[in-house]
């Protein structure tokens, strides 16, 4: 396996530490939300593209630990070809999300992916040096009035059956 050039970083490093006790805490929340049965994070590929995707019930969320509050900027950011990984599952009839595990505040939210995407995305350059190397590359920028607090929600039907009335952040 071809590792990225920033994986003997300690930054790198630590965020990978910070990304799989996330991920882990993220899984034990989105497994009962969605009543979903999604890869045993112990027992999958750690390269995956998407970090979680159930194939009985159609569902794949990437998740993305932050360590930022949920509301520091106007815009969350993720990496393009996350977006296009989940459109081609979604044109296989997966329903696709985006989760964002903000660490200061232990809270997640989630984007639920459309067939578009809002006028107000923005696809720009974007991403970081912290690792050692120029890691920038084409982004999405979603405005966090998308961002949906999965606290509000006992469950997905309960999203399912209120994001009509939705109050974004």
């Amino acid at each position: 396996m071809k590792y990225p050039k920033t994986y003997n970083n300690p930054v790198s490093i630590s965020n990978r530490k910070m990304g799989k006790k996330n991920e882990d805490i993220v899984l034990s929340i989105v497994r009962p939300f969605f009543n979903a049965k999604f890869f045993d994070n112990e027992n999958r590929n750690k390269w995956e593209v998407i970090d979680f995707v159930d194939e009985e019930d159609k569902l794949c969320i990437e998740n993305k630990s932050r360590n930022i509050t949920h509301n520091q900027y106007e815009t969350i950011m993720i990496s393009y070809h996350k977006y296009k990984a989940i459109k081609e599952l979604m044109g296989k009839g997966y329903k696709g999300f985006f989760s964002f595990y903000f660490e200061p505040e232990n809270k997640l939210f989630l984007y639920e992916l459309k067939e578009t995407l809002e006028n107000d995305i923005e696809i720009r350059r974007g991403g970081t040096t912290k690792r050692g190397y120029n890691e920038f590359t084409d982004c999405l920028y979603i405005p966090i009035k998308y961002l949906i607090d999965i606290d509000e929600y006992n469950s997905y039907e309960d999203y399912k059956n209120n994001k009509t009335s939705l109050t974004y952040l």
